[in-house]
């Protein structure tokens, strides 16, 4: 994705949330590819406005999907990072109780989040990731 794609992709959200437009977020293109990765990939700042558009129309965003490269919208944050974003993700994902993968290894290039995370960031990721585990598998007993 281009910078003018990335433009059209940040109105097409804004006009959406303005107008209550449906939209489908997480379809792929012919690389695996949707959305949110896409712009995780060239612009991580649209990630407030995907989790704007989620919460007007109560639709989850897909965060463990990858594509045909194994990318996932967590490792891309990790991998950019991108700690605002990175912990916009988490805590999507805590509220939404979405478990992370935070140590499954990119078959392509070995590269997993725990691994990309800034290094400040990298307890946070961990404890924030077993938080979700611990909240999905609570809600399921």
């Amino acid at each position: 994705m281009n910078i003018r794609e990335n433009e059209i992709v940040s109105n097409l959200l804004r006009y959406a949330i303005e107008k209550k437009v449906k939209l489908n977020i997480n379809e792929k293109n012919d690389n695996g590819d949707y959305l949110l990765l896409s712009s995780m990939k060239t612009n991580p700042e649209n990630v407030k406005l995907f989790l704007e558009y989620t919460s007007q129309f109560k639709e989850a965003l897909e965060l463990n999907e990858s594509n045909d490269c194994g990318e996932y919208p967590f490792l891309m944050a990790c991998s950019n990072n991108s700690e605002g974003v990175l912990e916009s993700l988490i805590n999507y994902a805590y509220q939404h109780q979405i478990t992370l993968k935070c140590v499954e290894v990119n078959t392509f290039n070995g590269r997993y989040p725990l691994l990309e995370a800034p290094p400040s960031t990298r307890s946070v990721v961990k404890g924030r990731a077993e938080s979700c585990t611990m909240a999905s598998r609570t809600s399921r007993v």
